[in-house]
């Protein structure tokens, strides 16, 4: 039961890009993700990867988006980053938000 309200949840919620990444901005909407990443089918966390992909260090800076960092990292959706952001990482570690997702990595 609980695989078919996540599967209806998703596709209402994550089938449009830009909805799904407002959400892991919003001070609730960003649980509601964490969730798809927590309860989500490998297909649905591979989604939410992609979805994620281009957006980690603008995400990492954010408040709530943070949250969403951290949590596809320690969920194994998101490969730890290489440091191939050295220059951001050093800059955006004055950004208390940011602090939380590199310590996460």
């Amino acid at each position: 039961m609980l695989r078919v309200q996540v599967a209806a949840a998703f596709t209402e919620v994550c089938v449009n890009k830009d909805p799904a990444l407002q959400l892991m901005n919003d001070v609730f909407g960003n649980y509601v993700v964490q969730k798809f990443l927590d309860f989500g089918d490998d297909d649905q966390k591979e989604f939410m990867a992609a979805l994620i992909q281009g957006h980690v260090k603008t995400l990492s800076l954010q408040v709530y988006g943070c949250r969403v960092i951290q949590k596809a990292i320690e969920v194994h959706v998101l490969p730890v980053l290489k440091c191939t952001h050295k220059p951001s990482i050093n800059a955006s570690c004055i950004i208390h938000n940011a602090c939380h997702t590199h310590q996460s990595i």
